[in-house]
């Protein structure tokens, strides 16, 4: 979102990592009490702008991950690209799968990313289109605006 560059970010993290404000974890980071302290003081001092593309962004990148651990996207080298193949998924089951071919490596990357921001978009969008009955593509806009306010 622009709040920093790569390096800024690795950089910092190996400060709060040193100041013990964060703490590495088989699954990610973990802010210690030390870090909270000091989070919720910041809070108050940093422009709210800043705050409100931070938490936009951290909202995002949640429903990324759990888009992405309840659907299933591979990316497999193809002649002339890449194949894409989004799957959406109800559980173990698969509700529908679309394949694609695209030119290189940064579009299939594109693919995945926008089909993980709101899969069943792509499914109702497929659905209506396939049997001529659009109104199930503005049911699932409603279902899937609903979704993102509970995170």
């Amino acid at each position: 979102e622009g709040l920093a560059n790569y390096f800024a970010v690795a950089q910092a993290i190996s400060e709060l990592e040193k100041a013990n404000n964060i703490e590495s974890l088989d699954a990610g980071l973990s802010v210690t009490p030390t870090g909270v302290k000091i989070a919720r003081e910041l809070e108050l001092t940093l422009p709210i702008t800043v705050r409100e593309r931070a938490v936009n962004t951290a909202i995002r990148t949640l429903r990324l991950r759990k888009n992405a651990k309840e659907n299933r996207v591979l990316i497999e080298p193809a002649d002339g690209g890449y194949i894409v193949s989004c799957s959406v998924m109800d559980g173990e089951k698969e509700l529908m799968t679309i394949r694609l071919l695209v030119g290189d490596g940064l579009q299939a990357d594109r693919v995945k990313t926008q089909f993980l921001e709101d899969p069943l978009s792509v499914y109702a969008s497929a659905l209506s289109v396939m049997t001529g009955d659009y109104s199930l593509f503005d049911i699932a806009k409603k279902d899937a605006k609903n979704n993102k306010n509970k995170l």
